[in-house]
């Protein structure tokens, strides 16, 4: 919603600039266990742990935020 409400003002004052949204994928941080110990949900833990394998190092989680802020080809 931040991305394309920036664009919406960009726009509105004809400003050069791009704003891209980019979304990182199931990444494997310390965000999602922190949020399952302080919900205290057994079945949040239950779905961490089954989810757990499909997660991507948080390494290759930044790989689509540095492809959008960096890649020349990227466009509107």
């Amino acid at each position: 919603m931040f991305a394309l409400e920036l664009k919406n003002r960009l726009d509105k004052s004809h400003l050069d600039v791009l704003s891209v949204i980019a979304h990182p994928g199931l990444a494997r941080t310390n965000l999602q266990p922190n949020l399952v110990s302080t919900n205290g949900s057994w079945q949040e833990s239950f779905a961490y742990k089954l989810m757990d394998p499909m997660f991507q190092s948080a390494r290759m989680g930044a790989l689509p935020q540095l492809f959008a802020a960096t890649d020349p080809r990227v466009k509107t």
